[in-house]
């Protein structure tokens, strides 16, 4: 899975977190570090539990420590497609982090 991951409101660096909010999918890896502006990151998405595809919801988890500790989560849904390796082919959606 490739995001790409804006961060244009803020001038430095950021660590920011991957997860699926069910218990369908490991997220690896699970922590980047988000640079400024806008780059495409890429994650493996490792089915659990007798995952087959489907809608999962997700969450981009961000904590910016400038001058105050901002905590942000975005959530997003992402459809995963039945895994058949021959098929196999990077999805790529754009995120945004805001100030707030």
């Amino acid at each position: 899975m490739n995001r790409s991951i804006s961060n244009k409101n803020y001038d430095a660096p950021f660590q920011a977190s991957v997860v699926s909010n069910t218990s369908n999918l490991i997220v690896t890896p699970g922590s980047i570090t988000v640079l400024p502006e806008t780059h495409t990151y890429t994650f493996t998405l490792l089915a659990i539990n007798g995952f087959l595809g489907g809608v999962v919801k997700m969450s981009i988890m961000v904590s910016i420590i400038k001058d105050r500790v901002i905590n942000c989560a975005t959530a997003f849904a992402l459809n995963v497609p039945a895994c058949n390796p021959a098929q196999a082919r990077p999805e790529t959606q754009e995120l945004q982090i805001y100030k707030t």
